[in-house]
């Protein structure tokens, strides 16, 4: 965690930061929120982040209390106060305080923090757990996180990286914390409906060589594929080499698809 967090444009140690226990965002899980990443000192992909915010917000009525340019100046002074390399940035949007379940709320937070992370070689590839669950409005990346909770308790359990939530029709949606792309026959597939449009899965659909299909993916079809991958702003493109009890290979696609990536990031 930070040793510095930023509350509403003020700089603070981690053990002063407090928000009211009435605000809707600790009473109801009412709020949003982006995670962007620091790699090597540089913040990446802002403005995207920021869009996307907007989007989550205005579809559940919240106001964004800042400007692009004033979130980012703020989130470039938690950066340097706490001398972030590699790390992850959350900021976050409460609802603040208002009566009962309203949308009439006052006294909104604004909460910019972050981590160092670890460095983790990922490209070795992971474990994924399929979980029976369903996201409620998953276009939007708000503070009710239950289900995602929930699907990474079970992907724990399994000893799994990350869960891949499947859908009440058996559909793969996306996982818990990141996008899904498999490969088959030399095509690139990801779902397409009901998932958070992610920041990561927009940059590998523009930079794919291959064609890419976005569409329904059955269970079947994510067990049977030639090669899966998962992506977030955290984690790039993370090969998969076990969905469940079914092993996999981390193919030329993923490989091809993960050098471009890296470019991509070093010249941003």
């Amino acid at each position: 965690m930070s040793n510095f967090i930023i509350i509403n444009n003020k700089l603070c140690k981690e053990k002063d930061a407090k928000i009211s226990v009435l605000d809707h965002a600790v009473l109801l899980g009412d709020g949003v929120f982006e995670a962007l990443r620091v790699l090597n000192g540089r913040l990446l992909d802002f403005d995207e982040h920021y869009a996307r915010l907007k989007k989550s917000a205005k579809q559940i009525l919240l106001k964004v209390p800042a400007s692009k340019e004033d979130l980012k100046k703020q989130t470039k002074i938690l950066i340097k106060a706490n001398n972030f390399k590699n790390a992850k940035i959350r900021i976050t949007i409460t609802r603040g305080i208002g009566p009962g379940i309203s949308v009439n709320c006052s006294k909104q937070s604004v909460i910019i923090f972050g981590n160092e992370l670890e460095k983790t070689n990922y490209h070795k590839g992971v474990k994924v757990a399929t979980f029976n669950i369903e996201i409620s409005m998953p276009a939007v990346k708000s503070l009710n996180f239950l289900p995602s909770i929930m699907a990474k308790n079970y992907a724990h359990q399994k000893k799994a990286f990350e869960a891949i939530l499947i859908d009440y029709k058996g559909y793969a949606r996306e996982g818990a914390t990141s996008n899904l792309f498999i490969v088959k026959s030399n095509m690139l597939l990801t779902p397409e409906k009901d998932i958070l449009q992610g920041i990561t899965r927009d940059i590998v659909i523009k930079l794919a060589k291959i064609k890419i299909q976005e569409t329904e993916i059955s269970k079947k079809e994510l067990l049977n594929a030639d090669e899966v991958f998962i992506t977030s702003s955290i984690i790039g493109i993370t090969p998969v080499i076990k969905v469940d009890n079914i092993k996999k290979k981390i193919g030329n696609i993923t490989k091809n698809l993960i050098k471009l990536y890296e470019k991509n990031r070093l010249q941003k």
